[in-house]
This record gives structure tokens, C-alpha cells and sequence, in this order.
């Protein structure tokens, strides 16, 4: 046999070595800290939330420039219809006149072209405070869409922390899925080989068999719901989804507590401060429209000039400038009147949503800590169940072992194990998202909210 050369051999493990890093490095591994990160700064809700806040900044600045100076240029080109010339000088005209020249025509029309241009200033000097309420309301409602968006945000950390604690919980579920499947097996090879030596009958073979494939059942469907909640977690969070679940690993637990206790203020929660701004906002827009009824004063400027060219060479050009103030009153405008009803109805819109968005926000912190509470007594009853579980395995296994029990009543109880090792990781899942829950109802949830 022929023996690789050490050189050789070298450089297939480091070339093993480098592919195993390759595959490694290219792996997302997500911790709770990165998740939190990824959902501020990738999820698809907080980048449309921010992108709200830039329409809102533009309609300020549309508010803010309605009360300063604005410059119109103008120019026009038009025909000027025809004008009546003599078709002779003035000293042709005396000749003609004296009887020196003979002159059969003396005018005729010919065709003529208008041109100007000008510069208006106009400037907003005085509307009864209209203009100022109309920036108030769009600086009201700038703050109102900058507080919706960390509520978007953390809405979207709430989903993807709920979501990454579940594949923990996937994680945990498939873990135990195979430990039973592997007791299974195991079982199911020692009954074979005791019914080929004639102490066991062969129904306890077919038994065994069994219960291995339905355990071996039991973890692909625990593997499968796994993948489809890792996809999830991945759409969430604004990541690649078609590139798949299998290179991402999860680094966490379900041992998740509040680093500090929360505090469940309803005036604290981005629903309430946005609501509330937003019924600022309505505020001074029924402000700014009940003096929309009032007169306005605008000072003007302009500069013109106009030129009117003929066919001759001779040409009118005409300048002119002018400064002034203009008065504007609508005394009868059903369009003011509309827009004066509308503001005063969303202003009350806007009172009444406030009301119910802190009527409903306080109840929603009062369904998460009572939530919470129960989900904790849930964990302790289940890590019990689990424990009386094992111990009955225990007693079987001794049983069975001395002869007084058979295989069916060992894998009834291994059954009852592998049910309460589900519960209990499905209790404690429910506790850590019932932590997630009184995080997102007190309205602040980032990478110092949580521990253990």
C-alpha cells in the first residue's frame, strides 16, 4: 500500500481545514443582541417608518416657506394685430402733398408683434396668525410621525425577538425529539437481538419497531417546523430568505428575564405620544383654518417691460415697475367654510382616538404583566411534571430490569417523559414571551432590555 507523503498529507488538512472555516464563516449566527440590532436597522416596517418621517419633514418645510418671499418669472409672446403706417417718409409726403410726386397710395396696414417680461416679489406680511398655526401643526405632526416610527420599530423588535425565541424553542423541541428517537432505536436493537435468542416474543419486536419510526416521525416534524420558523425569523429581520435556513445558527436561551423592572405608564408608550401630538396637530390645523376666514395682506413688487416691434425698424419699448400691498378678504368661500368644518372634525377624530389608544394601551399592560405572571406559575408546574416523569422512567427501567415489568411499559413511560420535556419547553417559551410582551407594552425594547 502506498503512504502519503507527510507534505501531502499537510496540505490536505490544511486545505480541509480552510474549506471547514469557509462553511463556518459564511454561517449567520443570531443572538438576542443581534436580532434586536438587525430588527432596528433592516426590518421592512421600520425602514418604511423612517421613510415617513422624511414626507413629514418635507410637508414642515412646505409649512415654514408659505409665510416667506417668493419670486415669479414671467414671459409672453403674442401678436399684436395690424397697425395702420404711412407707406412714405415725411418728405416724400410734402412732395406729394405739393404736387411734385404723384402719389396714388398714401397708408396702408401692416403686421405688428407684442413682447414682454417681467419679475413679481410677494411676500406674506400679515394673515392673523394663520401661517404660524399652519407650522405648528406640521412641527406637531413631524413629532407625531417620528414617535409612530420608534412604535413601528418596536413592533418590529417585538416580532423578531418573539420569532428568534421560538427557534430556540424549535431548537430545544428537536433536541429532545432525538433523545427519544435514540432510545427508541436503541430499545428496538436490544428487543431484536433478546427475540433472536428466544427471550423476548416477537411482538415486542414489532412493538419496538414502532415506536422507533414514530419517534423518527416525530423529529422531522420538529426539524421541519424548526426551518420554517428560521425563514420566518430571516423575513422579519430583512435578510436573505431565498438563500435558506440551514447556515443559521441560533446562540441563545429561553431563560429571558428584564434587566430592569418596566415601567407601564400608558403616557410613556409611542402609541399614546404619537396620538397625543397628532391631536396637537389637529389642534392647530382647526386653528389655522377657522383664520383662514380672516383677511390676508401680501406686499408686492414687480418690474415689467414690453415691446411692441412693426415691420419698420421702429419699435415701443415700454418699462414699468410698482411696489404695493394687496388685501385679500374671502368673504364668501364655500371651500374655507368646508376646510373649517373638516379641521374642527378631525380635531375631534384626533381627541377621541387619543382617549382610546391610552385607554387601550393600559390594558394591554395590564393583560401583559398578569400574562406574565401566569406563564411563570405554568413553568413551575411543568418543570414538576417533568420531574415526576423521570422518575417514573427510573422505577420502570429498575422494574424492568429485575423482570417485573415488560417493554410496553417502559415506552409508555419514556412517552410521558418526552411529553412533559415538551411542555416544559413550551412553558418556558410562553414565559420568555410573555417577558417580550411586558418589554413592548411599557414601550421600550433594545439590546440593555433584557437578560439572563
Amino acid at each position: 500500500m502506498r503512504v502519503p507523503h507527510p507534505l501531502h498529507r499537510s496540505a490536505v488538512v490544511a486545505l480541509l481545514l480552510a474549506l471547514s472555516s469557509s462553511s463556518t464563516a459564511q454561517a449567520e449566527t443570531l443572538t438576542l443582541a443581534r436580532v434586536i440590532a438587525l430588527a432596528e436597522a433592516q426590518a421592512p416596517d421600520a425602514q418604511a417608518a423612517a421613510a415617513q418621517v422624511a414626507v413629514a419633514e418635507a410637508q414642515r418645510d412646505r409649512a415654514v416657506a408659505q409665510g416667506l418671499p417668493s419670486v415669479s418669472l414671467s414671459a409672453q409672446v403674442a401678436p399684436g394685430g395690424q397697425v395702420t403706417l404711412p407707406l412714405l417718409s415725411q418728405d416724400e409726403s410734402a412732395l406729394c402733398t405739393a404736387g411734385n410726386l404723384a402719389c396714388s397710395v398714401g397708408a396702408a396696414p401692416v403686421g405688428s408683434a407684442r413682447a414682454s417680461t417681467g419679475a413679481d416679489l410677494r411676500w406674506r406680511v400679515f394673515d392673523f396668525g394663520a401661517t404660524d398655526a399652519f407650522v405648528a401643526s406640521r412641527e406637531q405632526a413631524l413629532a407625531a410621525s417620528r414617535v409612530r416610527s420608534q412604535g413601528t420599530t418596536l413592533s418590529a423588535v417585538g416580532r423578531a425577538v418573539k420569532l428568534f425565541l421560538a427557534v430556540v424553542a424549535d431548537d430545544e423541541l428537536v433536541r429532545v425529539r432525538e433523545r427519544l428517537a435514540a432510545d427508541r432505536q436503541r430499545q428496538a436493537d436490544v428487543v431484536k437481538a433478546r427475540a433472536a435468542a428466544g427471550d423476548t416474543p416477537p411482538s415486542d419486536v414489532l412493538q419496538a419497531e414502532v415506536a422507533a419510526e414514530a419517534a423518527a416521525f416525530d423529529v422531522e416534524v420538529a426539524r421541519a417546523q424548526a426551518r420554517v420558523d428560521r425563514v420566518a425569523l430571516l423575513g422579519v429581520l430583512g435578510l436573505d430568505v431565498a438563500a435558506g435556513s440551514d447556515g443559521v445558527v441560533v446562540d441563545g436561551g429561553l431563560d429571558v428575564v428584564l434587566a430592569t423592572p418596566a415601567t407601564l405608564d400608558p403616557a410613556l408608550h409611542p402609541d399614546v405620544r404619537a396620538a397625543r401630538l397628532d391631536e396637537a396637530s389637529a389642534r392647530e390645523g382647526a386653528l389655522q383654518a377657522e383664520r383662514g376666514r380672516l383677511p390676508t395682506v401680501d406686499a408686492t413688487a414687480s418690474v415689467n417691460a414690453s415691446l411692441v416691434a412693426i415691420t419698420r425698424p421702429d419699435a415701443n419699448l415700454t418699462p414699468s415697475a410698482g411696489v404695493g400691498l394687496s388685501l385679500a378678504w374671502p368673504v364668501l368661500s364655500f371651500s374655507v367654510d368646508a376646510d373649517a368644518r373638516a379641521a374642527a372634525a378631525n380635531r375631534i377624530v384626533a381627541e377621541k382616538t387619543l382617549q382610546a389608544r391610552t385607554v387601550a394601551v393600559a390594558a394591554e399592560q395590564q393583560r401583559a404583566q398578569a400574562q406574565l405572571v401566569a406563564q411563570e406559575a405554568l413553568v413551575v408546574r411543568a418543570t414538576r411534571l417533568r420531574a415526576s416523569a423521570q422518575n417514573a422512567v427510573d422505577i420502570v427501567v429498575g422494574r424492568l430490569e429485575a423482570g417485573a415489568a415488560r417493554l410496553p411499559e417502559l415506552l409508555d413511560a419514556q412517552a410521558s417523559l418526552a411529553a412533559a420535556e415538551a411542555t416544559l419547553v413550551q412553558a418556558r417559551a410562553a414565559r420568555a414571551a410573555a417577558v417580550v410582551d411586558v418589554a413592548l407594552a411599557s414601550g421600550t425594547v433594545d439590546a440593555t432590555t433584557f437578560g439572563g
